[in-house]
């Protein structure tokens, strides 16, 4: 009667428990390269010492007979690998890393038993680093579409006393430079959100260099665009993402693994400066440890 009862619970509360030597995970990569064999890496070292894994490439999915069928949790990394695994197993627990929210929404569609854990950071965590890195008031962002921001997003805005403009771009990148330099002239700083449509090799110097030329800095999602005059970036890097999935694999394991909870934004973050920039615009920066602390306060 316990077991039945404990059994009820789990049920009842939708979570997924497993036996203690029911822990095989298979790990399937889109692609070899060094970015998913660091969050490999990372997320075998912090996952529960009874957890055994199995790595497979996307491409070679036909060869691996019953490995895929017989993992309690398969973890994909990158949109391939997510694809072909949802079209594959649509009753199986997925963990889908690698991926942004509309593809999150492609593969859920497919597979119930799906959990997507993010690129990118949630807005509210952009908003939050932006202010604290430089103590704006105002900030713009330029995408091809502007959403309506929730009502989180807009306590937090009224809490650091923030502006966000926010600028629709459109079908082409033609206005881009022309979307900047009005953004500039009402804005202290640009955040450049996740959207290689808009920010990748063919536009990003034109920006960094408009928005140089003015003495406005730029905030991005991405480490590399730091490295190419960008001020600031905060993202998850491949060993954020990596501690992540541990967690996910420790709470399955562990009975509590909520999957009600379809969409994550991972729980780890990284940040990246660009000193020479910094310099160059006359500003000091806050500690790095300061600013986790601003942040982790502002939106806990």
């Amino acid at each position: 009667m316990g077991k039945l009862f404990s059994l009820l619970l789990f049920i009842v509360a939708n979570v997924q428990a497993l036996n203690a030597d029911d822990r095989a995970i298979v790990i399937v990569k889109s692609s070899e390269n060094a970015y998913f064999n660091q969050t490999i890496e990372t997320l075998i070292n912090h996952a529960d010492d009874h957890a055994h894994f199995k790595v497979l490439n996307s491409s070679n999915l036909d060869s691996t007979g019953d490995v895929l069928e017989n993992a309690n949790v398969i973890i994909t990394l990158g949109a391939d690998s997510a694809s072909n695994i949802s079209s594959r197993l649509p009753d199986q627990l997925v963990v889908n890393a690698y991926i942004t929210l509309e593809q999150a929404a492609q593969f859920q569609d497919r597979n119930q038993q799906n959990i997507a854990v993010l690129l990118n950071q949630p807005l509210e965590r952009y908003l939050a680093f932006s202010h604290y890195l430089l103590n704006l008031k105002t900030l713009g962002t330029i995408n091809r579409s502007s959403p309506a921001l929730n009502s989180r997003q807009l306590k937090i805005l009224k809490n650091l006393n923030l502006k966000l403009d926010q600028y629709q771009l459109g079908d082409t990148n033609k206005k881009l430079l022309a979307t900047v330099r009005q953004l500039i002239r009402k804005n202290e700083a640009l955040l450049m959100l996740p959207d290689q449509s808009v920010y990748n090799q063919d536009t990003l110097k034109g920006i960094l260099l408009t928005t140089y030329r003015s003495r406005t800095p730029v905030i991005s999602y991405s480490p590399g665009h730091v490295k190419s005059g960008a001020l600031a970036a905060i993202y998850s890097s491949p060993s954020d993402i990596g501690r992540h999935l541990a967690n996910l694999i420790n709470q399955r394991h562990e009975g509590t693994l909520n999957i009600d909870n379809k969409v994550v934004y991972a729980r780890y973050y990284s940040i990246t400066t660009n000193q020479r920039v910094a310099h160059s615009l006359g500003l000091n920066l806050p500690s790095e440890e300061k600013l986790r602390q601003l942040i982790d306060e502002t939106i806990k």
